[in-house]
């Protein structure tokens, strides 16, 4: 499977952020990122490449409510009609809805949103698309792919572009709240103007880090009470 621009761009792109990919593929940087993911083809990339910018399909830029950042695609697999289905699906912290487990830090998710709002039910499944489609929520990886089963494997390839996602965000837009989960997300902050938007931190959901302050953190809550204050439509974090 071959990772070049052809097979990453499709008509789902929204204009800008088709304007922004084009921009930056024309960079060194950029090529050496295609380069390196196809150095070696006996290796399993996730997710699939129709799906590295699948973030970047539901809306456009300006209308970003809120960025949630993760760091890596996921790394795993299960076989469904005797296929090889990546959990990768191109949007941080999400699953495709037949995927029988959901991932441990995304079950530490819906906790603490139900620990929010009591009334928020708990899905079967880890499917957030309809976060990206009706609320506007920006599911973004740091590294928009990985090998099989080796964690950060493709971070330093891809931190630069997302970098500049992050920075593009900041400089032409206001008042979008950046949810920065764990000390790597952390490290973004110094690429958000804080004068112009909502910086929300708190640790990482992974089952390790989660009791020591992402469970009582109410992020959730922060993230709707810092749109209150500004009259900007409330998420709905129902799945």
């Amino acid at each position: 499977m071959t990772f070049n621009l052809d097979s990453l761009i499709n008509d789902k792109i929204k204009l800008k952020w088709l304007d922004i990919i084009k921009k930056e593929s024309d960079e060194k940087y950029f090529l050496k990122i295609l380069e390196k993911i196809n150095k070696n083809t006996s290796l399993e990339i996730f997710p699939k490449p129709k799906n590295v910018f699948r973030a970047f399909t539901y809306f456009e830029p300006n209308e970003t409510k809120l960025v949630l950042l993760g760091q890596d695609p996921y790394i795993g697999f299960e076989i469904h009609d005797e296929k090889k289905l990546s959990q990768a699906m191109g949007l941080s912290f999400s699953v495709p809805k037949k995927f029988k487990k959901i991932p441990p830090s995304l079950k530490n998710i819906y906790k603490e949103i139900k620990s929010n709002y009591p009334d928020f039910e708990i899905p079967n499944h880890g499917n957030l698309k309809k976060w990206v489609k009706n609320e506007k929520i920006l599911l973004l990886n740091a590294s928009l792919t990985v090998i099989e089963g080796k964690s950060g494997s493709h971070l330093k390839f891809w931190e630069k572009f997302t970098d500049k996602i992050i920075s593009y965000l900041s400089e032409n837009n206001t008042n979008i709240i950046f949810m920065l989960l764990g000390n790597y997300a952390k490290q973004k902050i110094s690429l958000i103007d804080e004068n112009k938007h909502c910086i929300i931190t708190a640790v990482h959901p992974s089952p390790l880090s989660a009791p020591r302050g992402f469970f009582g953190s109410e992020v959730f809550l922060k993230a709707n009470e810092f749109l209150r204050k500004n009259n900007i439509q409330e998420i709905n974090w129902s799945i």
